[in-house]
């Protein structure tokens, strides 16, 4: 079936792997097809090619006298090598392609809209299985899609001009490109490589006036900012369209969004906006809390409030792990609470453990002595220090991050003022527990 596969060849000195598109439908073959010894041996007889077949049509010839030394074993693997992922709103499957640096939808999107308009070109439902669905402008910019920005699935999102153009110089720039991304199969004409897996389809179009036209011959892509792209079937160059009838239905291609946060966290007690960021299967904060409670015990270091700005406001264990702060059980905003001892550990083990998630968590900045980190997921964790309320001394600000988790224990009187994380200028994290005195910085996870 249609994907991308791997030929392995093995050589008495050497072993090559090669990625290839396979875009004919002949059945899904067995699970791997070899040459035989017998055929190998041939080829120092004067065999100059194998080619390999499934249910009898030719898919793949290889040239055995582009390997130096002798053949000891070629196999190709007919399990395609695409990833796919599932569009949990109608529970739609996708393939999708790495290029560059890029991750693509590779095949166009087929979502039925709840609001807005889509079509099936033609008004025939098998032509979106195979091209996917046609948009207007205005129900692709809808934010009522379920990803809260646009048509695509959510982790997804349309491309900006930028992408797109950054796809185009990585497949080999606009006057070559359309054929290394066009589909080999669909098009009236041959002539396209789809060198990438991109599986640029010919969709056709939905005309504003409520025509179809040029399925097979000519494909248009929406991206962000309403522009458009096309290309024709028999033209290697990738076009723009200056002037986007918006009315007009077009294919849509997504790219996965890999920016790991969004400020949209408002804290509705003071107006506080928040960075926040996904890591696994959960929401945090991307920084450090910096709310002032009307009641309780905390400080900004060294009580400049611009290191609140930087840092966060620092809280003893009672005044985090509180019910008066107005989401009924600690300081954090409505809608999020304290992180557990046990959600930290899961934290770091998804990070990579102790070394590998204290390097990866810290900022990339702002931390002594060369010990910051690469912030890989955007947590930012930032060496906020801590306060001493015993002796009334703030320490260890660029040195240290210290972090409260609720360990249950809010009992009036009780001698426990952790647990706490810490995390330490080298490559450590370390647990305490008990320290009562201590003011500390406070992440929120959301419910």
């Amino acid at each position: 079936s249609p994907g991308i596969y791997v030929l392995s060849i093995r050589t008495v000195k050497n072993s090559y792997q090669h990625k290839f598109f396979f875009a004919g439908s002949y059945g899904t073959g067995s699970a791997k097809q070899s040459a035989s010894k017998n055929m190998l041996q041939k080829s120092a007889a004067g065999v100059d090619s194998l080619t390999f077949t499934l249910h009898g049509k030719v898919c793949l010839k290889v040239e055995l006298s582009a390997y130096e030394d002798s053949l000891e074993d070629i196999i190709l693997d007919t399990s395609s090598i695409y990833e796919t992922f599932t569009d949990e709103r109608d529970g739609g499957i996708y393939k999708k392609v790495t290029i560059g640096t890029q991750t693509w939808m590779a095949e166009n999107l087929n979502y039925k809209v709840q609001e807005g308009n889509s079509w099936c070109y033609g008004d025939d439902s098998t032509n979106c299985e195979t091209y996917g669905r046609l948009y207007d402008l205005e129900t692709i910019s809808m934010d009522g899609h379920g990803n809260g920005s646009d048509i695509c699935p959510p982790r997804w999102r349309l491309p900006t001009k930028a992408e797109w153009e950054k796809l185009v110089t990585a497949a080999g720039e606009s006057e070559t490109a359309a054929g290394a991304l066009k589909s080999v199969a669909d098009w009236d004409y041959d002539g396209s490589s789809d060198t990438f897996g991109f599986n640029w389809l010919p969709g056709g179009l939905r005309q504003a006036s409520g025509g179809y036209s040029s399925v097979g011959r000519r494909s248009y892509i929406w991206i962000g900012e309403g522009a458009a792209y096309y290309v024709l079937k028999d033209k290697k160059q990738i076009n723009q369209i200056n002037d986007v009838d918006g009315r007009s239905g077009h294919s849509v291609r997504c790219i996965e969004d890999t920016s790991n946060y969004i400020p949209i966290l408002k804290d509705e007690r003071d107006g506080k906006i928040y960075k926040v960021v996904k890591l696994d299967d959960q929401w945090w904060l991307g920084e450090n809390l910096n709310y002032k409670p009307d009641s309780g015990q905390n400080a900004c270091y060294a009580n400049q409030e611009t290191n609140c700005d930087v840092y966060g406001m620092l809280y003893n264990y009672r005044t985090a792990t509180a019910d008066y702060h107005g989401n009924g059980k600690d300081v954090c905003p409505v809608g999020w609470r304290l992180p557990t001892l046990q959600e930290y550990k899961d934290l770091i083990a998804w990070a990579g453990g102790d070394d590998a998630a204290c390097e990866k968590l810290k900022t990339f900045d702002g931390w002594i002595n060369d010990h910051s980190g690469t912030d890989d997921y955007g947590f930012s964790l930032l060496p906020a220090g801590m306060f001493n309320a015993t002796n009334g001394v703030f320490s260890e600000l660029t040195g240290r991050a210290y972090l409260i988790a609720d360990n249950g224990d809010v009992t009036p009187g009780a001698q426990v003022g952790g647990p706490y994380w810490l995390t330490y200028s080298r490559s450590m994290f370390w647990y305490m527990g008990g320290f009562q005195p201590y003011y500390m910085s406070v992440r929120c996870l959301k419910e």
